[in-house]
């Protein structure tokens, strides 16, 4: 399949073209007109090299669906991304002190866990080997959501644009270099089963263009329990 792209910028509208391949003879217009910061008008024309009107009417049918998905998804990401940013720039400086999480038994009746320790989100989570890890929740490229992502083989995988990251460490698991916000400790103590978090020699994630670099931080005690919401009845 051979697709071209074309981009009218002074008239907010860009087109894409199937020129070779299934679906050849295909154009996807797509118009913008933006009514303010947070608000845009998107008009999408589809024209199709089809001549059967029941044909093109579930073709047409098709690409209408699949498009009100596309874009429902991508605001939904913008929408995300921008609360992040926002977020990134109110943080409150962290402190060190570790914290309580409470009888080991009890804490396995509450896994996975969703948990905000000085404003960034971690995944407390027990691995198919019985070890209890913290993981951050925030995927550096775009950052995209992590908190339902399932390991498999010690890794998670993002739902958006699929990076790889290694759920014990945060380090990249498919060498393109971006690594998860650094979590705290999980300590279990030997004599008593209580669990704590315990802030290591940390940083946080900062953005720079397109890539993620790294500043210092530790994580530490103002922290709140997030829980998912409720499945609709």
């Amino acid at each position: 399949m051979l697709l071209e792209l074309r981009i009218d910028r002074a008239n907010a509208r860009y087109c894409a073209r199937t020129l070779a391949g299934d679906g050849a003879g295909t154009e996807i217009w797509t118009l913008l007109k933006a009514h303010g910061p947070q608000r845009t008008t998107v008009e999408v024309r589809f024209y199709l090299p089809e001549r059967r009107p029941d044909r093109l009417a579930a073709l047409g049918e098709k690409y209408r669906s699949s498009h009100a998905c596309l874009w429902d998804q991508d605001e939904a990401m913008m929408m995300r991304r921008e609360a992040l940013s926002a977020r990134e720039r109110t943080r409150r400086k962290a402190s060190a002190a570790p914290l309580a999480l409470g009888a080991l038994c009890q804490l396995r009746e509450r896994l996975p866990l969703l948990i905000d320790v000085d404003e960034e989100p971690f995944r407390l989570l027990e691995l198919e080997d019985g070890a209890l890890v913290a993981h951050g929740t925030i995927c550096p490229h775009w950052l995209g959501p992590l908190e339902n992502a399932v390991p498999e083989n010690g890794k998670l995988r993002c739902p958006w644009h699929g990076y790889l990251f290694d759920v014990r460490t945060g380090m990249s698991a498919d060498g393109r270099g971006y690594r998860l916000a650094p979590a705290p400790m999980v300590v279990v103590d030997p004599l008593t089963s209580e669990v704590t978090l315990n802030a290591r020699a940390d940083c946080r994630l900062e953005r720079r263009g397109e890539h993620a670099i790294v500043s210092p931080r530790s994580p530490g005690p103002r922290h709140r329990e997030r829980r998912p919401a409720p499945e609709p009845r």
